[in-house]
């Protein structure tokens, strides 16, 4: 009978603590079905700082840094599609007042972060960093943890989910904590704060993070976000340093009255495949290519445009294109010109290859040799068509093996005249009109 009267002293005082046994008790697992949910959504993404670009030459001193100042604004109108064919979730989104590839947008759920693509064309790189922001509405409720916690507890978020959220590469070190701030019946306030270190486009970063999310306990999701974070990005193999702080605002609440797809959006966003490749138009030389998302142009002017492919944090493919006066190229003459051009860094011509392409063809040479000293493999490639030639030089490091130029003949296979990259996004878009 005493232990009994003890028992219900400390559940007493438990009850006048406000932490009586079950009671308050507060569930975050986030509805894995939110996304099907009709959605109105609002972002504001702000960034100020400093930017230092990559030295042109290690010799000279180095540049000033320059001020940027950046700010984002995207609403939009999301609706539910079909999940893709690994089940992960699929969301159409009606821009307000864009045109052209920004207009409409399907976003696909991926661990990486979620990947957004046009569904009337394809993106740049300047109009992906308008649409696919950091805290995606796919990606938020990673931060929650699953079951119930206490007013007041905290956890650690997931780093992988810290990851998804800022669109990082990959984490070192991640230690961003969440807690319950207040509570009511219907929501719950959470605070995130802590370091991130770790891979954004290859290069260095060191994030400081801090946050604010309002929990909706009825629909399972966050539906306020404000995220406050001071960055230090190192020069990276595509990208400049940057020391800035950056405010992000993002609401998400249901439609408003007549923002939703017509018949025709609905369809063409139900058909629009994941194509993660960015459109290049190339300076001078009137071609247009599709790079994967790990190509970045780092240099370009009328007379050649430089792109490289980072992987890790390194550069394992620089290639420049450049217009070729020569509409009417043979192998024997690129391959002296290579010899010429390369002299005594040229060891051996690795493989010749010519390849018909319509009213034109494909020349594709490949060499190896030293250059500064390491080895390399280099590829050269000669595209004509319709009258019109552009010439591709890579060099590929093969410091770790063999050089694997698969993601290199991707980027060229696309290469076409502008002006027919352009009849063919006409043609895209006419089963709208």
């Amino acid at each position: 009978m005493r232990a009994r009267t003890g028992s219900m002293a400390v559940a007493w005082l438990l009850a006048l603590a406000g932490v009586s046994q079950g009671a308050g008790a507060i569930d975050l697992t986030p509805d894995s079905e939110a996304w099907r949910s009709p959605a109105r959504v609002e972002a504001d993404l702000r960034l100020a700082g400093e930017a230092t670009p990559e030295p042109t030459d290690p010799k000279l001193p180095a540049e000033a840094p320059r001020p940027i100042e950046l700010r984002f604004g995207l609403a939009y109108t999301q609706e539910k599609l079909n999940p893709a064919g690994d089940g992960a979730a699929r969301v159409a989104r009606l821009v307000d007042g864009a045109t052209g590839p920004n207009r409409l947008l399907v976003a696909h759920e991926d661990a990486a972060g979620a990947c957004v693509v046009s569904a009337d064309g394809v993106l740049t790189r300047n109009q992906l960093d308008r649409v696919q922001l950091p805290a995606d509405p796919l990606d938020i409720d990673t931060l929650l943890p699953a079951g119930e916690l206490l007013p007041t507890d905290s956890w650690q978020a997931d780093p992988a989910a810290v990851q998804r959220v800022l669109r990082v590469d990959s984490t070192t070190l991640c230690e961003v904590t969440g807690v319950i701030e207040t509570s009511t019946a219907r929501h719950a306030k959470l605070r995130f704060a802590g370091p991130v270190h770790g891979l954004a486009d290859g290069a260095r970063v060191e994030i400081d993070l801090r946050g604010v999310a309002l929990f909706d306990r009825q629909t399972r999701r966050i539906t306020r976000l404000n995220l406050a974070w001071r960055e230090e990005r190192a020069v990276g193999p595509a990208t400049p340093a940057l020391t800035a702080t950056a405010k992000l605002n993002l609401k998400i609440q249901p439609p408003e009255e007549g923002h939703t797809l017509d018949a025709v959006d609905r369809l063409i966003a139900e058909t629009t495949r994941l194509d993660r490749r960015l459109a290049i138009t190339t300076g001078g030389a009137g071609w247009r290519l599709l790079a994967d998302r790990d190509w970045f142009v780092v240099a370009g002017d009328r007379h050649a445009t430089t792109l490289r492919r980072v992987t890790g944090d390194g550069v394992s493919m620089l290639t420049t294109l450049a217009p070729s006066a020569s509409t009417r190229m043979t192998l024997a003459t690129l391959e002296q010109e290579i010899r010429y051009t390369l002299g005594s860094d040229l060891a051996t011509v690795l493989s010749t290859e010519q390849t018909p392409r319509a009213d034109g063809e494909t020349i594709a040479i490949a060499s190896a040799g030293k250059l500064d000293g390491r080895p390399v493999e280099w590829r050269h490639h000669h595209v004509s068509t319709d009258g019109v030639a552009i010439a591709a030089t890579t060099t590929l490091p093969t410091l770790t093996g063999p050089a694997d130029d698969a993601p290199l003949r991707r980027l060229l296979e696309s290469l076409e005249p502008t002006g027919a990259a352009e009849s063919a996004a006409s043609r895209a878009s006419a089963f709208r009109r």
